[in-house]
């Protein structure tokens, strides 16, 4: 009997999730119906939206959506002033590195990992 494995990519701007069963590979398309999804999260009224909703909603609420984490994960603090730079929200970087978010009037600190597990669990429908 064979088993069934999964690979999840992260790029620098998208995410994709694909099955391997049966000796086929297929990409699984996300809840709009798309192979890759946008590696976007934004935080807007006590609500959080991953993907496509999110990356919409950027030019609006730029300050409280996060883009591109791949391009931080391993770096040093050194390396973050130009991440800094092209970030939309805030980045701090006393002590671990995190994003600081204010949403419905609060603020909010997510590190790297907290916003790919946001991602994931979008591709995985939970």
């Amino acid at each position: 009997m064979a088993g069934v494995c999964f690979g999840l990519h992260l790029g620098s701007t998208n995410i994709c999730l694909a099955l391997h069963k049966e000796g086929k590979t297929e990409v699984i398309a996300n809840d709009a119906g798309d192979r890759v999804t946008p590696a976007v999260v934004a935080f807007t009224n006590n609500e959080i939206s991953v993907g496509l909703a999110a990356k919409q909603g950027l030019v609006r609420n730029a300050a409280s959506t996060v883009c591109n984490v791949k391009q931080v994960l391993g770096k040093d603090l050194q390396e973050m002033e130009q991440e800094m730079k092209n970030s939309g929200c805030k980045i701090i970087t006393e002590g671990e590195m995190k994003y600081e978010i204010e949403n419905d009037g609060k603020i909010y600190f997510y590190k790297p990992s907290d916003i790919l597990v946001l991602l994931f669990k979008k591709m995985l429908g939970k």
